[in-house]
């Protein structure tokens, strides 16, 4: 029977119907049978169409990596999509990482031990074995990657080969938790200067001993004339003492203070906002009478008047030292400083000021003006401004507020980034403006990184005769390790914190309690200091905060090491403990802690509105970032000014073009200056441009 079925289906086509085999076979087949051929062929096509279907969108293995990303996505395993963007760069960063030479600073050695395993099978395409192997071949056990948190040890295995590592995954947790080993400082750069191991740069213990009595005195850890020891235990004593004193004082004041509730059940602080007192009419009179009567003044004639009284400009000049080669370096320095503080630029400052070329202002800037000579020129303004009337009246120079502002840059520039938060490219001004209402001290920084590692650098580089001692910060400004090196080095940190509510509070001792705020540290004989953990690291405190103090290691260095991350560094440990000194401690709710607040909280912003004011440049043509050109062969370094623009700045009879500094010069028997207004900057098509706001310094007080 098969054989004759055979003969009589050769020849007929594999894809043929069911009726058409039927009648191949003089219709001698079951109704039974014909019914189950048709439901295998349409089986069988139904699996090859959704085969080709799958073909047709990359196959199996594409589908089966998407769905992989769509489950991670959804269940917060962010760790499978790493590897996606690693793959492209991964060579040249094998490569790199091969010719450097990383050290771990500390004992754990764990991340360069699976870098030194991811290295030697760096050919293998999807599978590393789990057993790590020597220089010469001999097994050296299981790669350890306990280091890793629990998601990344669960993907880099595979459940069907216990015996290896999946490759592109294990590539992507040593790239990760290398960098984060860098940035802690837990993993240094032989020969780097930004990674090194930043403990080698601290002072000997024995020559900080010796410094230790005068740095005492100076930050206020002890009264001068004080001989009696300075150890541990009483380093230990003295903050245990002052947060108990701070959390008396925050309990006895605590029916007081009406701005202030404490939930008792749950504990949560809850501040009413404070609202300011309406301005009194006398006051708005009086604001409207000094306007009116404030003359407008030009901004190059605000710089040429403090120029020739303070002689700032006399802080520029060649690198070589030796007096400028220009025919008037009075009045080029200060235009060159007007094109570059308005953000102007050289060239385009050149099409509206007659007399001077792009060229000249660039060159200037370039050769003549530094970084140091102009922050040697800012201390003179400072310090002339210091001795005003009208400076002492706003403070006393103690108090000094921090914040950032974004500046557009070009793109091409090492700092430049785009900021999330304006989104558009530049980087951060970060000002340190005093409670006279003058900058001291400004950095420039990417917009990503966090704001508190700078605020202590500002101070520690502030050469005035201004040296405050209190900083008003905002939410950007503060951390575990700058709260404790901000103590350590003598200031008081006072941050408006973000949603302090949710902070922890700690008690002095596990047996003390409280009257009224007892719910704000948890439940009873929790979130204690750890005083043990303090005292052991006194020596490890005092070396960090006098090779800070000496100028041995940089305190942004220091802060950008000391993060969250650095969990197997001990001097992280003793700085995230140093938490008794943390202003946002219920003693800070108190209403002389509130008082304070807004002065010096709103001397950053109201900073902000006058540099917005002396940014011409972002007048020109905003949102675009274009580089200043030289002018072609024909165009001219300049144009004619218009019609109604006065002359270029004078000569004045007093003037002499070399010299020294003004260091230390008062403003006492000064001749008068050049007058108000003798240069007024224009725009092409606009009005003069110049601000009540902008008359300052001696030359416009009236007598």
């Amino acid at each position: 029977m098969t054989k004759e079925t055979l003969d009589a289906l050769e020849g007929l086509d594999e894809e043929a119907l069911p009726g058409e085999v039927s009648r191949q076979l003089n219709r001698k087949v079951s109704a039974a049978f014909l019914m189950l051929s048709e439901g295998l062929m349409v089986q069988s096509n139904g699996l090859f169409s959704v085969t080709s279907v799958v073909d047709g969108f990359g196959g199996f293995a594409v589908q089966y990596d998407q769905i992989e990303k769509v489950s991670a996505h959804h269940g917060d395993l962010w760790e499978v999509l790493l590897h996606g963007h690693l793959k492209a760069d991964r060579p040249v960063m094998l490569n790199l990482l091969e010719n450097l030479d990383l050290v771990a600073t500390s004992e754990d050695s764990r991340v360069l031990d699976a870098l030194g395993h991811l290295l030697r099978f760096r050919t293998s395409r999807d599978y590393l074995p789990r057993r790590g192997q020597d220089a010469e071949g001999r097994d050296t056990g299981v790669v350890d990657i306990s280091f890793a948190t629990q998601n990344w040890r669960k993907i880099v295995r595979d459940r069907t080969r216990p015996s290896v590592y999946v490759r592109r995954h294990f590539d992507a947790m040593v790239f990760y938790y290398l960098i984060e080993e860098l940035r802690c400082g837990n993993v240094a750069v032989a020969g780097s200067e930004e990674y090194a191991d930043w403990s080698r740069q601290l002072l000997k213990w024995e020559g900080v001993e010796a410094r230790l009595p005068e740095y005492l005195v100076e930050v206020g850890f002890r009264e001068p004339g004080d001989t009696s020891p300075f150890d541990a235990a009483a380093f230990r004593a003295q903050l245990q003492e002052r947060l108990t004193e701070a959390a008396v004082a925050a309990d006895s004041g605590y029916p007081d203070n009406e701005g202030l509730f404490i939930d008792p059940k749950t504990g949560v602080p809850t501040l009413e906002r404070y609202k300011a007192d309406e301005r009194r009419p006398s006051a708005v009179k009086l604001e409207q009478t000094i306007k009116s009567r404030l003359p407008e003044q030009s901004l190059l004639g605000v710089l040429a008047r403090t120029a020739y009284w303070i002689e700032w400009w006399r802080r520029f000049g060649p690198a070589s030292g030796h007096d400028p080669k220009l025919k008037d370096p009075f009045g080029r320095y200060v235009i060159t400083t007007f094109v570059n503080g308005t953000n102007l630029g050289p060239y385009e400052a050149a099409r509206h000021i007659n007399g001077v070329s792009g060229h000249e202002l660039s060159a200037t800037a370039n050769r003549h003006i530094s970084i140091a000579k102009l922050n040697q020129a800012i201390t003179d303004v400072v310090n002339a401004h210091r001795q005003l009337d009208m400076s002492r009246a706003w403070g006393d120079g103690t108090a000094v507020a921090a914040d950032g502002t974004h500046m557009d840059t070009y793109l091409n520039n090492l700092v430049a980034e785009t900021s999330v938060r304006y989104g558009r490219p530049g980087g951060i001004a970060y000002h340190h403006i005093a409670d006279t209402y003058i900058a001291l001290f400004t950095h420039f920084i990417p917009c990503g990184v966090w704001e508190a590692v700078y605020i202590i650098e500002g101070l520690l580089k502030n050469e005035s005769e201004l040296h405050p001692t209190t900083i008003h910060a905002d939410t950007q400004g503060q951390s575990f390790p700058v709260f404790s090196l901000a103590h350590l080095l003598g200031f008081e940190l006072m941050p408006r914190i973000r949603n302090w509510k949710d902070l922890v509070f700690f008690r002095p001792t596990k047996q003390t309690s409280y009257v009224h705020i007892d719910a704000l540290f948890g439940p009873p004989g929790r979130n204690v200091i750890d005083w043990d953990l303090i005292e052991s690291h006194f020596k490890d405190l005092m070396r960090v905060a006098l090779s800070v103090r000496e100028g041995k290691i940089s305190s942004v260095l220091l802060l950008r090491r000391l993060r969250s991350g650095s969990h197997k560094n001990a001097h992280y440990a003793a700085f995230r403990e140093g938490r008794p000194r943390d202003p946002h401690h219920p003693a800070a709710a108190l209403p002389d802690g509130r008082a304070d607040a807004p002065a010096g909280d709103g001397r950053d912003q109201q900073g902000r509105g006058v540099q917005r004011l002396l940014g011409v440049g972002a007048l020109r043509q905003p949102g675009r970032h274009h580089r200043q050109r030289p002018r072609r062969t024909g165009e001219g370094g300049q144009v004619q000014r218009p019609a109604d623009q006065l002359p270029d700045l004078p000569q004045h009879p007093g003037h002499r073009p070399g010299g020294a500094g003004a260091a230390g010069r008062g403003l006492e028997g000064r001749p008068a200056g050049p007058g108000c207004g003798v240069v007024t900057a224009t725009l092409e098509g606009g009005p003069a441009w110049s601000h009540p706001w902008l008359w300052a310094g001696p030359p416009c007080v009236r007598g």
